[in-house]
C-alpha cells in the first residue's frame, strides 16, 4: 500500500497485523478493555506535545491509529521514498505502479512464501 499510495490512505489494524500480529492483538485488547489510563502510555512521538498527553479510554482509538501509522509508515518514510524513487527511475514502471495491489507488489518483491519439503 505504501509504495502505491504513499501516505495518502488510511492505515488499519489489518495492515499492522500483516507486519506484527502480536502487537496488533495487544492494541486490539486495549481498544476493547477499559482502563487505558492504567497503562501509563502517552502520545510521545505520535503527535505534537504528545509526551504530555496521556492515553485514556476516551482517546485510545486515536492512539491506536497513530501508533499503527507510526510503525508502518512514519518511521519508515525514508525507506519508502528511496524505493519509490528507484521504481520511478524506470519510466514504464513508475507510470504503471498504481495498477498493482499491495499483494501483487509483495509477490513481485518477495516471491511465494510457501515452503515445501519436496
Amino acid at each position: 500500500k505504501f509504495l502505491i499510495h504513499g501516505s495518502d490512505f488510511d492505515i488499519t489494524l489489518n495492515d499492522l497485523e500483516l507486519f506484527d500480529s502480536k502487537l496488533t492483538n495487544n492494541l486490539r485488547k486495549m481498544l476493547f478493555t477499559p482502563g487505558a489510563d492504567d497503562l501509563y502510555l502517552t502520545f510521545e512521538n505520535l503527535k505534537e506535545n504528545g509526551e504530555n498527553i496521556d492515553v485514556t479510554d476516551e482517546n485510545k482509538h486515536e492512539y491506536v491509529l497513530l501508533k499503527a501509522r507510526d510503525i508502518l509508515y512514519t518511521s519508515r518514510d525514508k525507506h519508502y521514498q528511496a524505493l519509490m524513487e528507484g521504481f520511478t527511475m524506470v519510466d514504464i514502471l513508475g507510470t504503471h505502479l498504481k495498477l498493482f495491489s499491495h499483494y501483487d507488489l509483495k509477490l513481485l518483491m518477495l516471491g511465494e512464501q510457501h515452503i515445501t519439503s519436496d
